[in-house]
């Protein structure tokens, strides 16, 4: 065996995967797109979605690509808590906020699409049914859910 293939054996590795910890950082991760004609400093940008989220310190902000972001959270439910309450619109702007898949790739993400929760305003209370609720909601999108409490003349769904 000459000296660059025992090198090479020298620097083989048996590693061992943490699938608990992986799935944890996946959960506490989130991938988001901001869509903006005018530059956004980062700096500037971490300092309102600060404000806006009011989540726990140490999060983190990264870059991937030219306006794709990586957002990292000290927990799961400071994840959950961004997720349910966008969509968000920082500096005038709009940023689409998504979960992280289960393989951890953000490439696997679908950027170009939002859950959105929509209010109904005046329809008659009568036809204010879940039938109705779908078939309103499903000519804007997909009804994920609907509020079942149903305040006065409006009531709310998520497509």
């Amino acid at each position: 065996m000459n000296l660059v293939e025992n090198a090479v054996e020298d620097f083989s590795l048996d590693l061992v995967p943490n699938d608990i910890n992986a799935k944890g950082t996946i959960r506490r991760t989130l991938a988001g797109k901001f869509f903006s004609k005018r530059k956004v400093f980062n700096g500037k940008l971490r300092s309102i979605l600060t404000q806006m989220w009011n989540v726990h310190p140490g999060w983190r902000l990264q870059e991937i690509q030219n306006k794709i972001y990586i957002f990292r959270f000290s927990s799961e439910t400071d994840a959950l808590k961004v997720m349910s309450r966008g969509p968000w619109g920082p500096c005038g702007c709009f940023l689409l906020v998504t979960s992280m898949p289960d393989n951890g790739k953000w490439q696997s993400t679908d950027l170009q699409s939002v859950h959105l929760w929509v209010r109904l305003l005046g329809v008659p209370y009568r036809y204010i049914t879940d039938e109705n609720v779908g078939k309103i909601a499903n000519r804007v999108g997909t009804l994920i859910s609907a509020d079942k409490t149903r305040v006065l003349v409006f009531c709310l769904f998520q497509v």
